[in-house]
């Protein structure tokens, strides 16, 4: 990781630190809500007319939760991740957050989800594959044994 000035830094040891930390008291979901209702409510709960400073105050939020879920991404497994985080339905019906906004905090753990249901329609073509071997290996043996009677 390289800082503003290009000076490369260690962060490996501080990283895994906030981590744990982040893990052990349960604040990875309700860091990652509380920065995306900040993002929704910056525009509409703030007083300034002045367009470019809300503009701004958006990007800043924008930012910061995508740092946190790359953080995340890259510090947790995708199990770990998967467990830590409510579902979409959870986050969008319970915390009032949009849903491109929930399908952003949740795509490590959909990927998850979806690479699970991938290995069990694999298992289930690799076992109906096999039912339909062993049912043609049936019929060439009883196409045989016709033959010979």
């Amino acid at each position: 990781v390289t800082d503003l000035l290009g000076i490369a830094r260690n962060t490996k040891k501080s990283s895994a630190r906030l981590k744990e930390a982040l893990v052990k008291q349960g604040l990875v979901a309700p860091l990652c809500i509380l920065i995306a209702r900040q993002r929704s409510a910056c525009v509409f709960l703030n007083d300034s007319q002045h367009l470019k400073q809300l503009g701004e105050l958006y990007d800043r939020c924008q930012q910061t939760l995508e740092q946190l879920q790359l953080f995340l991404s890259q510090t947790m497994s995708p199990a770990e991740y998967a467990e830590a985080m409510p579902t979409v339905g959870e986050l969008c019906a319970t915390h009032g957050l949009e849903p491109e906004v929930a399908f952003f905090i949740t795509r490590p753990a959909i990927a998850v989800q979806q690479q699970e249901v991938e290995a069990v329609e694999k298992a289930r073509k690799v076992k109906a594959d096999k039912a339909k071997a062993a049912e043609k290996a049936a019929e060439k043996a009883a196409d045989k044994a016709a033959d010979k009677a």
